[in-house]
């Protein structure tokens, strides 16, 4: 699963964010909404009423993830892995 964020004006995105925001995730909320990837954005895209475009996320992320589809592995395996290694 990929997550994109959108950090508040005075947070600084680095890693050490992104790693804080997964660790947080890991601890308080349910195991299978780990994010395996984050992707820190200036703002989210909005429909005409104001609501988050889900579906233009997915489209952006599809464009930018190059020829084989997936800019990054997202399966329940290789997300599961990265984890037990980061223990």
């Amino acid at each position: 699963m990929k997550a994109f964020v959108v950090p508040r004006p005075d947070v600084v995105p680095d890693a050490a964010l992104a790693r804080a925001l997964q660790d947080h995730v890991e601890a308080d909320i349910a195991p299978y909404k780990y994010p395996c990837a984050l992707e820190f954005r200036t703002e989210l895209p909005k429909t005409l009423s104001g609501k988050n475009q889900s579906f233009g996320l997915r489209i952006t992320a599809k464009a930018s993830a190059g020829p084989e589809g997936r800019a990054h592995d997202t399966t329940r395996r290789a997300c599961l892995t990265r984890r037990l290694r980061r223990a």
